[in-house]
């Protein structure tokens, strides 16, 4: 790959990093968001893919693990919107601020707890 072949690649990729960091800040602020995440082979080894959600998009992060540090990564420590979630245990550590409801519970129509 010659220099300026690099240099031009280096400046799309760049582009793209502030606008990944852009839609990670709507996330961020929404009053609402739909986390996820399922497993993902990189290199032959288990990471994760993240998906963030709400209204108007989506924002993806795959990450070597599948605890709060990696949730946090995306939705911040303290973002305080309101969470649509599974059981997984990792989303309940956001709910200081506002309610969360379990998807399972509201499919049944029964209010989470």
């Amino acid at each position: 790959m010659q220099w300026a072949e690099r240099l031009r690649n280096w400046e799309r990729g760049n582009r793209n990093l502030f606008t990944y960091e852009k839609l990670v800040e709507q996330i961020r602020g929404s009053p609402g968001v739909a986390p996820d995440e399922t497993g993902w082979k990189v290199g032959g080894r288990l990471w994760w893919m993240w998906a963030f959600s709400n209204d108007k998009l989506t924002v993806y992060s795959i990450q070597p693990g599948r605890g709060y540090e990696q949730a946090s990564a995306i939705l911040g420590p303290d973002f305080d919107g309101f969470l649509v979630r599974d059981g997984w245990a990792v989303y309940r550590r956001f709910t200081q601020r506002q309610p969360t409801k379990r998807v399972w519970r509201i499919c049944s129509g029964a209010a989470a707890k």
